[in-house]
Parts: structure tokens; C-alpha cells; sequence
């Protein structure tokens, strides 16, 4: 366990270590609680523009529900953070 933001985070689970847990993530499944992310709402009439302005992807297809992973860029189109962005 590692802190991180003031949560405790596990970086590997038991005798698993951090390669075997990425691979199993990659051919199986593996579940992430992202709770301890920043959540910021956007709302208007040209929220989808102006989000779409900050990251990479089409924002405006997505339906009510989904989601998408991102990433928010810098004027030059370098990369800052990735981002979990949904449309609710």
C-alpha cells in the first residue's frame, strides 16, 4: 500500500506481482476504484466544444451513460493527464 492523494493504494495484490497484475488486467479483467479522482462537472450549451477542445476523442458521440478514457492536452497537443470522461 502506497499513499496517494491521502488514500491508501495497493500498487500489487498478495504474491502477485506489478507485471503479473498488468498482464492479468490485459487478458482477463481487473477492476479499478477511481473514486479518489477529481470529478468535475461540465455543464452549457457548449460544454461537448469546449471539452473536446481540452482532450482527444469525439466527446459529442457519446450516448447518456458512457464513457471514455482521454487525455487532456496542452496548447501544443502534449499530453497532461488521462481523463475518464462521461456523459451523463
Amino acid at each position: 500500500m502506497v499513499n496517494f492523494a491521502g488514500y491508501l493504494m495497493p500498487l500489487q495484490y498478495g504474491s502477485v506481482g506489478i507485471a503479473e497484475s498488468h498482464r492479468h488486467t490485459r487478458e482477463h479483467c481487473s477492476l479499478f476504484d477511481v473514486s479518489h479522482m477529481l470529478q468535475q462537472v461540465v455543464t452549457g450549451k457548449h460544454a461537448a466544444d469546449f471539452l473536446e477542445s481540452l482532450t482527444v476523442g469525439d466527446l459529442k458521440e457519446l450516448q447518456i451513460g458512457e464513457g471514455t478514457l482521454s487525455l487532456f492536452t496542452n496548447c501544443r497537443g502534449g499530453i497532461i493527464d488521462d481523463l475518464i470522461c462521461n456523459r451523463i
